[in-house]
């Protein structure tokens, strides 16, 4: 191996010139004809702000591909990728409501390449017409608020929205939901949420073509406490020799401040009198200021006192 490298060095040197020199000539001289495949080049649309002038719009939700193989000399094809390489779908053609097959153009950094094959050569474009729709905004409140406290109402600082987008995308909504946690609350609120439009189907529709004026909501949310008291009945007049039997409901749910309604502890009825005709009736309640509840009366069934006859004694039957 020490003989190898320590003799006939001009030879060596002659060799390593020779095989530099022919590579030289391969590669940069005659800089060879070669082919390349590119893939995953966007395809862009041309023309597309005079499509939305005319109130249409292409419903492509997703950008498509394509895929180049390309002929050319190695040093043209050494710095040509896919960030030089321009494709795109030309849509001055499209005048209306329809679905087309255009082909896809593509403009390459150096004329002296060649396109050998190029997939897909032609790609479906839809056209729709632009539709506003107006929605009602529906407010639902999530999670649960703290124990003895409900939602009073929730109210937005608007009541509708108007929703654009491609005709047969717009027109599938069903409505227009805005979702506010209320989840430990026990006070009044104002939180800001999202609009989320929703399909026949009750799927989420969540597209870049559709675009709503308002897209989010300030909620404005009433919370208030509530517990049951029981229901007296101290003003009722009875005939004499009559009694209660029943009242429904007995009990009555309350809703209010919670400093308000610390303070009651019982509802009355307002004054009524019964006669032995009348052995039920619908008596209306005494309500408290800043107190509120669905129940307007309650019904109240009376009954007359029957006392047992006490059985005559030995004693008495003797006498």
């Amino acid at each position: 191996m020490k003989k190898f490298f320590t003799t006939d060095i001009s030879t060596k040197i002659l060799s390593l010139v020779i095989a530099v020199f022919l590579w030289v000539y391969l590669v940069v001289l005659l800089n060879p004809q070669i082919e390349t495949t590119i893939t995953n080049i966007p395809i862009t649309f041309k023309d597309q702000a005079n499509l939305a002038r005319n109130g249409f719009v292409i419903t492509n939700d997703t950008v498509d591909t394509v895929t180049l193989k390309l002929r050319g000399s190695r040093n043209m094809l050494s710095n040509v990728n896919k960030n030089n390489i321009s494709a795109y779908v030309d849509l001055s053609g499209c005048s209306g409501q329809n679905t087309y097959t255009l082909p896809v153009h593509i403009t390459l950094p150096h004329d002296e390449l060649s396109i050998v094959d190029k997939s897909p050569y032609n790609i479906s474009v839809e056209v729709d017409k632009v539709s506003t729709y107006k929605f009602g905004l529906e407010i639902v409140p999530e999670g649960e608020l703290k124990k003895d406290h409900v939602i009073d109402a929730l109210e937005g600082n608007i009541s509708e929205v108007l929703v654009k987008g491609p005709s047969s995308l717009v027109g599938s909504i069903k409505k227009a939901v805005v979702t506010v946690d209320v989840s430990g609350t026990d006070a009044d609120f104002t939180k800001e949420a999202d609009v989320v439009l929703y399909n026949n189907q009750g799927e989420r529709i969540e597209s870049h073509l559709v675009s709503v004026d308002n897209p989010k909501v300030t909620i404005i949310g009433t919370v208030l406490f509530q517990k049951s008291v029981p229901v007296t009945y101290e003003n009722i007049n009875l005939p004499e020799g009559y009694e209660i039997s029943q009242v429904l409901p007995a009990n009555i749910t309350l809703k209010g401040k919670k400093d308000v309604l610390s303070e009651i502890s019982e509802l009355p009825l307002k004054n009524y009198s019964f006669n032995t005709d009348e052995l039920q009736a619908e008596i209306e309640i005494m309500y408290p200021e800043n107190i509120e509840s669905n129940v307007e009366t309650v019904q109240v069934t009376i009954k007359e006192i029957i006392t047992e006859e006490q059985p005559e004694t030995d004693e008495e039957d003797n006498q």
